[in-house]
């Protein structure tokens, strides 16, 4: 519940929004935006070798533009995993809860 309530106040088109909670059961599950061209690990791999420059240097500037805006909420950001292969972000806020923050692309 202290996950969807953090996550809730962000707005930015590069960063999955929660939409609502399920509460009704164990465990609790968060609804999230889908995002319509799935994950960005998927789509590298499926199309390895035809991902085009300009494709590249694109996901590259939204990944970085979504990082800026998580730090000037004054989140402290570390990456899974090098070029964030499985599109999740570890956000560290300065009450040293652990939020998983999904990256659109």
């Amino acid at each position: 519940m202290k996950e969807a309530r953090l996550m809730r106040k962000y707005n930015h088109r590069h960063v999955v929004k929660i939409l609502g909670v399920a509460v009704h059961e164990h465990p609790l599950m968060l609804v999230m935006e889908v995002c319509q061209n799935g994950a960005l690990d998927s789509y590298l791999r499926e199309n390895r070798g035809n991902v085009t420059l300009s494709e590249k240097l694109r996901f590259a500037s939204e990944a970085s533009d979504s990082l800026a805006y998580l730090e000037k909420k004054l989140c402290e950001i570390k990456t899974t995993g090098f070029g964030m292969s499985d599109n999740t972000v570890i956000v560290h806020y300065d009450t040293l809860e652990k939020v998983w923050f999904y990256l659109k692309f």
